[in-house]
């Protein structure tokens, strides 16, 4: 720990996605503080509610073994095995080992064993999925992931899109740290259309002096219904 500055550890439990019992722990977005310390007002992505009684109905998954789903990666985004960082200054380092029980070890992330600059600016840089058909008459979700360490300068994102425009579900209020695996669920009920798509974002912002740090890693994607 540098002298004088305290980093906020965030660690998101939510239950997974499906029809069993509603988040546990803190929910999402709603529950994370901002650098300061202050509660961050909710953006639009919900946690998923409680449908106990409905019949679960898998619309999507990738546990990125491979990406013959068809991911599109902007620069900067990988997919192949998790690899342990050390070029971090700040944070955790990025997982040696994927979330899924199995040999490939495959995740998606941000320079899989790298991490990004801060001496150099660019703008958000996505990790697309392919067309999800989401038109289904019942709830649907966002399941996923994370470990996940970032600055409070460069922000990460998670975004659906709705039919006409993407809009922001999560949006990093403060430096995240994490040193394990934490699991994420959305409401995207309100978005679900023939051709639902989810990204994630992350940006670089010069930090002369700020921390390096690993920044994403997914794996285990869902895109579940309760009909």
């Amino acid at each position: 720990m540098k002298n004088c500055i305290q980093w906020l550890s965030v660690c998101v439990g939510m239950a997974a996605a499906g029809c069993g019992a509603g988040p546990v722990g803190e929910p999402g977005a709603d529950g994370e503080d901002d650098f300061a310390g202050n509660e961050v007002a909710p953006l639009n992505g919900d946690p998923w509610t409680d449908n106990a009684g409905c019949a679960t109905t898998t619309l999507f998954e990738e546990d990125f073994s491979d990406n013959a789903a068809g991911w599109t990666l902007e620069a900067g985004w990988q997919r192949g095995s998790a690899t342990a960082s050390t070029c971090q200054t700040g944070g955790s380092p990025d997982p040696a080992s994927d979330h899924t029980a199995s040999s490939d070890n495959g995740v998606a992330g941000v320079l899989l064993g790298g991490c990004p600059s801060i001496v150099v600016s660019a703008p958000d840089k996505y990790l697309t999925s392919p067309l999800i058909n989401a038109n289904v008459a019942g709830s649907v979700s966002l399941s996923f992931w994370r470990w996940l360490n970032t600055s409070y300068r460069n922000r990460s994102r998670v975004e659906v899109f709705n039919g006409s425009s993407w809009v922001l579900l999560y949006e990093s209020p403060a430096s995240i740290t994490s040193s394990s695996w934490t699991n994420i669920t959305y409401d995207l009920t309100p978005y679900k259309n023939p051709n639902l798509r989810v990204r994630f974002a992350y940006r670089t912002t010069i930090a002369i002096g700020g921390w390096v740090m690993s920044n994403w890693n997914i794996d285990d994607v869902r895109v579940d219904a309760c009909l």
